[in-house]
């Protein structure tokens, strides 16, 4: 950053991303560097609808019964952050590419590229004989997941985003460019 002379950072980072925006700001801070970060907006809970959001990944045990089926939608690689739900909880795992790597525990990989229709959710959780589903509050369009768990009637335990550094943050790419073009008044 020192050597391209930025002017400004706007960091686009997805919302659990929180070491590289943590690292991003500390050092647009240190260097006097404007600093924006865009944040889409969280989902959130809507009638139908039965969430419990926790703080951590180790609290998600505490809300899912045992013997249930679960389904991880947080990403294949966080799923050593879930080890909890392992112990007795059957647990499938959405990845987007193929791998050869065995499923780690009871339960196993469940592939597929976004995005999802909730047509196409309804019928994997039904398939899966999904009980609950486990997600991440990263906001957008992908939720699908939510929608077809309403539908099925089906609880959600959702991870609530990480600390936002105390910075300037727009939620749409729109925001962004304003703040950036504010910048050069």
């Amino acid at each position: 950053m020192q050597q391209a002379a930025f002017d400004a950072v706007i960091d686009a980072t997805h919302p659990f991303a929180e070491q590289i925006s943590t690292r991003s700001f500390q050092i647009s801070s240190r260097l006097g560097t404007s600093y924006l970060r865009l944040l889409r907006s969280e989902w959130s809970s809507e009638p139908g609808d039965n969430w419990q959001v926790i703080a951590i990944p180790e609290d998600a045990a505490r809300h899912i019964p045992s013997g249930t089926r679960v389904l991880l939608a947080t990403g294949a690689l966080s799923l050593d952050e879930w080890v909890d739900l392992a112990k007795d909880r059957t647990l499938f795992c959405r990845r987007v590419d193929p791998t050869d790597a065995p499923f780690p525990y009871e339960g196993s990989w469940i592939v597929g590229r976004p995005p999802f229709s909730v047509e196409d959710e309804v019928k994997m959780l039904r398939e899966n004989r999904i009980t609950h589903v486990v997600c991440k509050n990263a906001g957008g369009a992908a939720q699908a997941k939510l929608i077809a768990a309403r539908q099925l009637g089906l609880p959600v335990v959702m991870l609530a985003r990480p600390p936002v550094p105390d910075c300037q943050i727009a939620d749409t790419v729109e925001g962004a460019v304003a703040w950036l073009n504010s910048l050069k008044s």
